[in-house]
């Protein structure tokens, strides 16, 4: 298989997550600056409006990193099996694994080294996977109107969860290539997999 090309949108989907990130980030800061604002009586209710759209915006953001990471990681996989096992046993035999399953059986047949499942970058692409299948599967959940406070408690704890889920989500991405590269014995993973396209981002 040297001779062949290979076309994956892993290296694409990094790339959105981390341009989600920083999106992110970029209107937290504006939040801020609209909550430090002095304005007059008459200014509260196009900055109380305008904040109302920035945290519809943050909310969106958060969400594309997460499942973009978990793409990302089943086109890697996708790619790194078919690239060293052929497309047609990996379609065959392993495409409908779970992606955590996946990782260990490829790297194992690719290596004869199964990839760890202790470990930080395994422990990560569970969560990952949990956090990606609950926006999928995203449940609604009713509030009584008359005590909208437990919504905004309820939006809070979310948003919460959900930047902690966006923020580790980019970094099991990293830890899984680091480790495939301890396994492979070289830093191509890494190095060229999917880190460069931060500087793009």
């Amino acid at each position: 298989m040297e001779n062949e090309y290979r076309i994956s949108m892993q290296q694409n989907y990094f790339c959105l997550c981390l341009s989600q990130i920083k999106e992110y980030e970029s209107i937290c800061e504006y939040i801020e600056e609209l909550n430090a604002k002095q304005v007059s009586e008459n200014e509260i209710h196009i900055v109380e409006m305008n904040l109302a759209v920035q945290y519809e915006r943050r909310e969106r953001a958060m969400l594309a990193p997460i499942v973009f990471a978990a793409m990302c990681i089943e086109a890697f996989v996708y790619d790194y099996g078919a690239s060293h096992l052929g497309d047609a046993y990996i379609k065959k035999y392993l495409d409908k694994l779970d992606i955590t399953s996946k990782l260990v059986v490829v790297t194992d047949l690719v290596t004869g080294e199964k990839f760890p499942t202790e470990g930080q970058a395994f422990e990560g692409l569970k969560n990952l996977v949990k956090s990606r299948n609950s926006l999928v599967h995203f449940k609604s959940k009713k509030f009584d109107i008359n005590d909208l406070g437990k919504a905004a408690k309820f939006r809070k704890e979310l948003n919460d969860k959900l930047e902690k889920s966006m923020y580790e989500s980019v970094e099991t991405i990293r830890l899984i290539m680091k480790e495939m590269d301890r396994i492979h014995g070289f830093r191509g993973f890494y190095e060229y997999s999917v880190e460069p396209l931060q500087c793009h981002a």
